[in-house]
Formats: C-alpha cells, structure tokens, sequence
C-alpha cells in the first residue's frame, strides 16, 4: 500500500531512500489494530543489557511473529519502531550485526533490510565511538554512503544505517551534530540544526 503508519497520525508516504542505507520495508503493526507491546525484558534502551544471543533470538523471534513475517529477520527500523533500541544497538556492537546475527539464528533477510558499514560491524569494541578518530571515520564513511560527502548525517541517517551508538557518541561524547560538523568540516541542513 505504500505508506507507514505513525502512532495516532495519518499516513505518511515513504521517501525515496538515499543509496545504501538501510532501510525497512516498512513498519508492520497487524492491521487488527491489537498491536502488542514488546516483553519488557526487551523494551530496554541500553545495549549492554542484550549480551545473550539467546535473548536477541527472542527479540527477534517476537517482532517478527508479531509483524505476521515468522522467520524473517526484523530491521534495525522495525526494532526501534516498537521501542526495542537496546536490541537493535546490541546487534552490531555484539554479534556482528543483522546478517550475522539473521544467519546464526536461521532467519531471512529482506533485501532491503540490512546495510552493511565496515564500521559498524565486527568487532567493535563498548566506547570505541568515544574516541574522535573512530567516531569521525564513521561519520565521514556514512556520509560518503549517502552521496553528501561534505553534509554532517543527521541523528536519525546514523541510526537508520545501524550506527545508533555512532549518533549518542555525537551527541553526548563530541559536543552534539553543530560542534562535530565543525570540526569535520562538514556542512549541516538546516532542518537538523540542534
């Protein structure tokens, strides 16, 4: 049907997406309207409380049931769509990311739904984007993915492309989107300006 749904507003119509980024298909709530909070062991906000695979199996195993898609993988838009944004930082600072984590548990991609950024994925260890020099080749990289290599992404582009940790170093580590664009060099649209 071409649309998502906000809570409580009308239709929205979908954005063309830039080249690359990760993007959902689209947020699927059951149109029964009985939508479903996730557990609240899966509701948290911080990464760290998702080091279990077996408690991102079930995190993923829910949404997935809950969105009428059994076996398939649910996007980092998905996720945080229904308040899951511990889960989906956890999924690429600890377990290699969606693809990774889609094949250890045995459940399809849609095509749409990962983007890969060499940053993002292996190995990145806690607080790595607390450092200027990591932060900034993810920015940079990101923006390149974009085709806007001389615009700062803004927060919401960061997360899309998976890069959630990336967005809450910017903004609480580096000084926020202003002080970091400076310092790279980069220019910011207005539309995003803190």
């Amino acid at each position: 049907d071409g649309g998502m749904v906000a809570h409580g507003k009308g239709r929205m119509p979908d954005l063309p997406a830039a080249p690359g980024v990760m993007q959902s298909a689209r947020v699927h709530r059951p149109q029964s309207g009985k939508w479903n909070p996730p557990p609240k062991k899966l509701a948290g906000r911080s990464a760290q409380e998702y080091l279990e695979m077996g408690t991102i199996a079930e995190a993923a195993e829910w949404l997935a049931d809950q969105r009428g898609r059994p076996g398939m993988m649910p996007s980092d838009a998905d996720l945080r769509a229904v308040g899951m944004s511990g889960v989906a930082d956890a999924i690429p600072l600890y377990h290699g990311g969606y693809e990774s984590v889609a094949a250890k548990l045995g459940l399809q991609v849609h095509h749409n739904s990962v983007r890969t950024i060499s940053l993002r994925s292996q190995g990145v260890e806690a607080g790595a984007w607390n450092r200027f020099a990591n932060m900034q080749q993810a920015v940079l990289e990101l923006a390149e993915l974009l085709c806007a290599p001389d615009t700062m992404p803004s927060y919401a582009a960061m997360r899309a492309a998976g890069l959630g940790a990336v967005a809450d170093a910017v903004r609480i580590k580096h000084g926020g989107m202003q002080a970091v664009a400076e310092r790279l060099g980069l220019q910011i649209p207005s539309a995003f300006a803190e």
